[in-house]
């Protein structure tokens, strides 16, 4: 058996394990973690944006879409979510990636000073 082989097939069996343990509430610290993690309980007090493709099969747009509007409940003033173009390709989470380098870039500039 080669090296990669092995490295494989334990990676296969301890990611089953924990999703299996995790789905099963086997793992409360971890959940607690999470949740006290999770950004929506989180109030920024400073300009946020979340730049997003509504096709990112990484991480889900329908989660970040409510997080932004559960900060924006909690009266953050300046929470922002911001689609990604990807210049007609899939709007996927690669495919994003260039632009969400262009638009982070023109962002924090804004905030720039003596640079």
């Amino acid at each position: 058996m080669l090296l990669h082989e092995l490295d494989f097939i334990f990676y296969d069996l301890v990611y089953h394990s924990f999703l299996q343990q995790f789905t099963d509430g086997q793992l409360p610290v971890l959940e607690d973690k999470f949740i006290q993690n999770s950004v929506h309980n989180w109030t920024p007090g400073a300009p946020t944006r979340f730049f997003h493709g509504r096709d990112d099969s990484i991480v889900a747009f329908n989660p970040v879409a409510q997080a932004v509007r559960d900060m924006q409940n909690r009266g953050a003033a300046d929470v922002a979510l911001v689609e990604c173009n990807a210049a007609g390709l899939p709007i996927t989470h690669d495919n994003c990636f260039l632009s969400a380098i262009i638009f982070a870039t023109g962002f924090f500039r804004q905030f720039a000073s003596d640079l």
